[in-house]
């Protein structure tokens, strides 16, 4: 068929054809290129989101932890309405990252820094109501600054902080696998 055909048909079939390969290549470039895009959006978007979520668990623990600290040393009531607007504010911060999680170690995650910061909350109220009875937890009315009598607020700040490295992490490597 090819041997009737005119040296012009030839070079007209061959341009042809060299012009729908491009378009091809070229759509498939575009797909590429949105994909991409796509991808880095959600590396932005979400992850972004999960880190400042995590950021924000690991310094509501730290504040309510300041409180009680400070409670527990200097007996100033004024500091208990502000320790309730602290867990307040964790437990909407818990409440947001239970939301947004969209992977069962996401899920797990959070629901491990929830029962740790419980734990945490009980031993603490336990301190706190000694330390408005007046009581130490030796029973003298001096109130020692040891770390063996002191909450262990430890497990709420480790888990958010292996939290946000989990998500930085997956963040890095959704990143390294869209470049």
């Amino acid at each position: 068929m090819m041997k009737s055909w005119t040296f012009g048909r030839k070079v007209g079939f061959g341009f042809a054809v060299a012009a729908l390969l491009t378009l091809v290549v070229g759509a498939i470039g575009i797909w590429a290129l949105r994909s991409v895009v796509q991808q880095k959006d959600e590396v932005i978007n979400i992850d972004a989101r999960r880190i400042e979520r995590g950021l924000q668990l690991h310094g509501e623990a730290e504040v309510e932890i300041s409180r009680v600290r400070g409670f527990v040393i200097s007996a100033d009531a004024t500091l208990l309405p502000e320790l309730e607007k602290d867990r307040e504010n964790f437990a909407n911060v818990i409440a947001g990252g239970k939301a947004s999680a969209t992977t069962a170690e996401g899920s797990a995650m959070v629901v491990a820094i929830e029962q740790a910061h419980a734990r945490y909350t009980d031993v603490a109220d336990r301190m706190s109501a000694a330390r408005k009875a007046g009581s130490s937890p030796s029973g003298s009315r001096a109130w020692p600054i040891s770390a063996p009598t002191w909450p262990a607020p430890a497990a709420a700040c480790r888990l958010s902080s292996t939290f946000i490295s989990r998500v930085r992490f997956t963040a890095s490597l959704r990143s390294r696998c869209t470049s």
